[in-house]
C-alpha cells in the first residue's frame, strides 16, 4: 500500500510539474509575443 501510494504521489507530481512547465512556456510565449509585436509598432511608427 505505501508503495502504491507513493508511485500516485509520484505521478501527481510528475503532471504537476508537466502542466506548469506547459503554463510557464505559454505565459513567456505570451509575453514575447507581445514584446515583439511592441517592438514592430515601435520600428514602424
Amino acid at each position: 500500500f505505501l508503495s502504491l501510494a507513493r508511485r500516485a504521489a509520484r505521478a501527481g507530481a510528475t503532471r504537476s510539474a508537466l502542466v506548469q512547465r506547459r503554463f510557464h512556456l505559454l505565459v513567456s510565449a505570451r509575453c514575447a509575443a507581445g514584446a515583439g509585436a511592441t517592438r514592430s509598432v515601435a520600428l514602424f511608427f
